[in-house]
């Protein structure tokens, strides 16, 4: 959940999947909450498969609110950061309705179909984006240093839809392992992966064992635990993606050796 601090509205951005309300403990916003499902979705390049169902829910009990829809191509940095172009989804999609005003538990069925490339290379990835329209009931005033200042407060969710050709399978591979110095000291492990396949993966279950390549009798084996922010990450087809994880103290600085394994 990420709150601005750089303007006068409060965005809450859901994660990708549904799971504990991150409106617990805070009922004031519980009347402003609609959610988007499923949030993930494969689709075919071709054929009756090629086009899928959503549907927008308003859970709210006695306020209505208004959902904007719209597909944007996704993009995922080596660094895991984001990035969505909507024009580019704009031509490769059909999307209806595109807007919808919901009632207090209404739900609309939002159908996207699949329109471009029916011989992908490998899968496409893009974000079905639900996004809460300001409707003026959903205005507060407050009042700062005499001056009144209107503060809204709106729900966006990310879905997941991915362009799935037949036979699509992901294959990653351990790119590098290196040593590199922390800044302000410290030393980490620097693991880059590289999903030559064509289709996306998520690192369940991540092992990694490492070995000294000076001292091969000193090796170590991380569990998932021991892999928070990188267990479970998601690699998308044809992507690359660089962890960095803390130096196991139980080995000595330097080369190593590094196999893995997951779900």
């Amino acid at each position: 959940m990420k709150l601005s601090k750089l303007n006068l509205s409060k965005w809450f951005t859901w994660p990708i999947f549904l799971g504990t309300s991150l409106l617990a403990g805070q009922p004031a916003l519980a009347s402003f909450l609609f959610y988007l499902t499923p949030m993930i979705s494969n689709l075919s390049p071709v054929g009756k498969d090629a086009s899928g169902a959503f549907q927008v829910v308003n859970a709210s009990q006695d306020e209505s609110v208004a959902v904007e829809l719209y597909l944007a191509k996704r993009e995922v940095g080596i660094n895991g950061e984001e990035t969505y172009v909507r024009e580019i989804a704009e031509e490769d999609f059909l999307l209806y309705p595109p807007q919808t005003f919901l009632k207090p538990g209404e739900a609309q069925t939002v159908r996207v179909s699949w329109l471009g490339d029916p011989e992908p290379s490998h899968e496409l990835a893009y974000r079905l984006i639900a996004e809460q329209v300001p409707l003026d009931t959903d205005s507060q005033s407050t009042k700062s240093d005499n001056q009144q200042i209107n503060i809204t407060t709106l729900v966006r969710y990310a879905g997941s839809i991915y362009i799935t050709p037949e036979d699509a399978l992901p294959k990653v591979i351990l790119e590098s392992a290196v040593h590199q110095k922390r800044e302000g000291g410290g030393d980490q492990l620097v693991l880059t992966f590289n999903n030559q396949g064509t289709a996306h993966t998520l690192l369940q279950d991540l092992t990694l064992t490492i070995s000294s390549k000076e001292q091969p009798s000193k090796s170590v084996q991380l569990m998932p635990e021991d892999l928070k922010g990188v267990s479970g990450e998601n690699i998308l087809a044809a992507h690359q993606r660089r962890f960095l994880i803390p130096w196991p103290s139980e080995l000595p600085v330097g080369e190593v050796d590094v196999s893995f394994d997951y779900e």
